[in-house]
């Protein structure tokens, strides 16, 4: 999608940039230095006076493209290596992808220097560390900005996602929240995110590293460790002291003060964990002046853990205990992340993007243990069926009984017969391709202290799945159900 704004080195009074500064690394062929007023990965879209960066992508070269960038007037080429096609201003460097970033933030003004960049990356709980975070430090008095799967914030108005993290969508982000003079930036970013080097450039006062377990693309921990090389000396990194992978991941930057937190007593930030039931999770905080008791509403161990990580940043960061709390508990929902969408009748209607196995079977888990009757999933699948076999066994595997329709946003069709093959016992499966009348079947079937969970990737709110929960409460209640905050 279009980013709702422009880049602002005209207005910042930076009509250009020495690329000498930038990569003082880089060989420079055919000049002893640049200065240039933009930059561009894609020829398409190349201006007269920017720079064409020939990155290697999985199908393609950028220097495939390179007469065709200078021919919309590209005043030089970055590349890995030197090629005639090229033109005769080039700039060879050691990774394209990283130059292009750090030519980015530079147009951009090096808007992280302006105010306090904390970096959330891992395996899972990342939008909600982010969340979390972002909650924590308003309720301290801070304008904050962030970046997240689910939208992005420049501390004034919120923009919804999805969105690509490119390099330039990042740094014009950072950017527009120096604009608006944010004290601090949360930037949740994931493993590809990083692989492809575009925080490069970055200055990150704070990392946080919810996990490692189920990052992609591997090797996980090196990639990982990207964003915890960037924190500035003297920073802070966060790391799940729970997840041997993550813990390890401090030793990386000797120059950052390492922070652990977890479920252990021998953590920096740590929990006792109360109670957990589809309310969501009552703990006891410790690690601060003195204890805490937090009722934390959205579901999940990785939110547990988020909330931890958040925690233990806060507290490096000069947040005392009352905000943390106030901040923790004024989070009620992460979007797509285990909805409660509705409650009546003694059941419990969850939504969930689930978009593969692995988090379809972490939210089944996490309903499952909180739920003294059955559990039953709505599952949502979409039209591209390469994931069938693992999310269909997954789904039985872990629920009572599985009904089979679209997912909320599948604007095609889907083949049942395909997904119905890659069911191991399609007898405790039922196809109702109408949404509508499989979540109603769902609830037909369910009992009072069951859960329906339903699951497909699904923008938030899920507006359509709630009033369908909520009407079919409301022709069995007296009372109209509600949906919850």
């Amino acid at each position: 999608m279009a980013l709702p704004f422009l880049s602002r080195s005209h207005e910042a009074g930076i009509p250009s940039v020495s690329l000498r500064r930038i990569l003082p690394d880089a060989t420079f062929v055919g000049c002893r230095d640049l200065r240039v007023a933009g930059c561009s990965s894609d020829s398409r879209r190349i201006e007269p006076g920017q720079v064409f960066v020939a990155r290697r992508g999985e199908t393609y070269h950028g220097l495939d493209f390179a007469a065709m960038a200078l021919e919309r007037g590209a005043v030089a080429v970055i590349a890995e290596e030197p090629r005639p096609e090229a033109g005769p201003l080039q700039i060879i460097v050691a990774n394209a992808p990283s130059a292009y970033a750090r030519i980015a933030q530079a147009l951009a003004g090096s808007p992280s220097g302006e105010f306090p960049v904390i970096g959330i990356t891992g395996g899972a709980g990342k939008t909600a560390a982010a969340l979390f975070l972002r909650a924590i430090l308003e309720a301290a008095g801070r304008r904050v900005g962030m970046i997240s799967s689910s939208g992005w914030s420049d501390g004034a108005r919120q923009y919804p996602g999805p969105f690509a993290t490119s390099p330039s969508g990042l740094a014009g982000m950072l950017a527009a929240m120096a604009e608006r003079r944010c004290e601090a930036g949360v930037m949740a970013v994931s493993a590809e995110t990083l692989h492809q080097r575009a925080t490069d450039g970055i200055c990150v006062k704070s990392a946080l590293v919810t996990s490692v377990r189920g990052v992609t693309p591997r090797p996980n921990r090196q990639v990982l460790a990207r964003l915890v090389r960037q924190v500035i000396p003297g920073g802070v990194v966060a790391v799940n002291g729970d997840d041997p992978d993550a813990a390890i991941l401090s030793a990386v930057n000797l120059g950052a003060h390492p922070v652990t937190f977890g479920l252990g007593e021998n953590f920096d930030i740590s929990a006792t964990i109360e109670e957990c039931n589809l309310d969501g999770t009552r703990f006891r905080l410790r690690g601060f002046d003195r204890e805490a008791r937090i009722q934390l509403r959205p579901l999940g161990e990785s939110v547990l853990m988020a909330a931890l990580g958040a925690a233990a940043v806060a507290r490096e960061n000069g947040v005392v205990l009352d905000a943390v709390v106030a901040g923790l508990e004024s989070v009620t929902q992460i979007p797509g992340r285990l909805e409660r969408l509705a409650r009546g009748a003694g059941r419990d209607v969850i939504a969930d993007r689930a978009w593969d196995g692995r988090s379809l079977r972490a939210a089944l888990r996490t309903i499952r243990e909180r739920t003294e009757g059955q559990v039953l999933c709505v599952l949502g699948a979409t039209a591209d069926s390469s994931l069938a076999h693992e999310i269909a066994a997954v789904a039985e595997q872990e629920s009572d009984r599985v009904f089979l329709t679209r997912a909320s946003d599948a604007s095609t069709g889907i083949d049942p017969e395909a997904w119905l093959a890659a069911m191991l016992r399609p007898g405790r499966v039922r196809i109702l391709l109408d949404r509508r009348k499989a979540i109603e079947a769902a609830l037909d079937l369910s009992h009072p202290g069951d859960a329906v969970l339903l699951s497909g990737i699904s923008p938030s709110p899920w507006g359509s799945d709630a009033e369908v929960a909520i009407g079919w409460f409301q022709t069995r209640e007296s009372a109209p159900a509600r949906r919850s905050a």
